[in-house]
């Protein structure tokens, strides 16, 4: 595999989700930094490839890219960053923040959380100096999600605006794509993959006598050591996507002077559900600086099957209380031992239950030296 040229085996693997009965089978990408831990080279490499589907002028004019949350936050931040001095970057949310703040709500249908929210903050001015919008999710099948978003942003677009979605994984049949067609929406992706539709009826073809189980609760551990790193940032109402970068990879330096002094050290930078881009950028710094064994993943509210059949993608998993909500359930899969974990995250408030159940299970996967970075005012 080059640094451009990816093929559906390398961008997705069949899993199956729980409790969900709107689709029974979740994509897990191996690149993503979500479910899978991966060297965040291997993470900004994927998202570079993207950058050069999207149309040349998204590098030269105003761009506006939304990422959708959760698991495209990152892949719409590293986008962004790829375009340039003239592009923005929002995500969509399903955190609850800022009460006073109006938002534009829509559905994900398929998802396990299906709420999404976008924050009118700075919409408005954002949308009215775009050329371009750029709408950014992991994977698209139907395409529904977009055209709801679109739905709610009708009223602020200009007639001229040049319309995008993007994905790293497109599985459109031609119904959908005439869909887009007809609202005016070019399609880019990194990989074209409709004759792989991972229907009810492929998955479970594929997963007959799979013998996988849930994920369960591990018992809580102790606070780690917790380390604050001012970071001024909030993609949830909009920033440069330049500056965004450039703050998250700065997160790096407070991290570096903690990483053991050990040839080959493994080391884990864990994001958490929405907060990933600053993780996967700062573990690519360190990577970088210290030739350690860098990996990147993040806590999710999918819950999806565990496994240990070869090729199945969540070998193992736990559940998890949230660092943004104790009574929330979130997941974390393949966990290992390392020899340094640090959990970059954007959580404040009631954060330290959350922070127990996470040290709990990567001390059960025998990594016990956690440092917690949290990033904000």
């Amino acid at each position: 595999m080059s640094e451009t040229t990816y093929c559906a085996e390398d961008l997705f693997s069949l899993a199956g989700r729980v409790n969900n009965q709107k689709r029974t089978y979740l994509l897990v990408n191996p690149l993503q930094a979500k479910h899978v831990p991966v060297s965040p080279a291997r993470t900004i490499g994927m998202c570079k490839a993207l950058a050069k589907k999207l149309p040349a002028s998204c590098r030269e004019l105003p761009t506006l890219l939304i990422g959708f949350a959760e698991t495209a936050t990152a892949i719409g931040a590293i986008l962004a960053k790829e375009l340039g001095e003239q592009c923005s970057y929002l995500t969509t949310t399903r955190e609850q923040f800022d009460a006073e703040q109006p938002f534009l709500y829509f559905s994900e249908v398929h998802s396990h959380a299906t709420e999404q929210k976008l924050c009118t903050d700075r919409l408005e001015d954002m949308l009215r100096g775009a050329k371009t919008i750029i709408l950014l999710d992991d994977e698209l099948t139907t395409g529904n999600t977009i055209l709801n978003l679109l739905g709610c942003l009708a009223p602020y677009l200009s007639a001229d605006c040049r319309m995008v979605s993007a994905s790293v994984i497109n599985r459109m049949n031609a119904a959908s794509r005439e869909k887009f067609a007809q609202r005016g929406v070019e399609i880019a992706a990194l990989c074209y993959s409709e004759d792989t539709d991972a229907t009810e009826a492929e998955y479970t073809a594929k997963t007959t006598n799979l013998n996988a189980q849930a994920a369960m609760p591990c018992a809580d551990g102790v606070l780690p050591q917790i380390l604050r790193v001012p970071f001024a940032s909030m993609p949830r109402k909009g920033v440069h996507a330049v500056a965004y970068a450039d703050e998250c990879a700065a997160v790096a330096q407070a991290i570096l002077p903690l990483i053991p002094k050990k040839d080959g050290a493994r080391i884990l930078i864990l994001g958490t559900e929405e907060c990933m881009a600053p993780a996967i950028w700062a573990g690519a710094v360190i990577e970088q600086q210290t030739g350690c064994q860098v990996r990147c993943h993040a806590t999710t509210r999918s819950p999806i099957a565990i496994c240990d059949r070869d090729g199945y993608p969540a070998k193992n998993g736990v559940q998890l209380k949230s660092l943004y909500d104790p009574s929330r359930v979130t997941y974390l899969y393949n966990l290992d031992a390392y020899d340094a974990a640090f959990i970059v995250t954007d959580a404040h408030g009631e954060y330290e239950e959350g922070l127990k159940s996470l040290c709990g299970a990567l001390a059960q996967y025998n990594t016990n030296n956690i440092i917690a970075v949290l990033i904000g005012d």
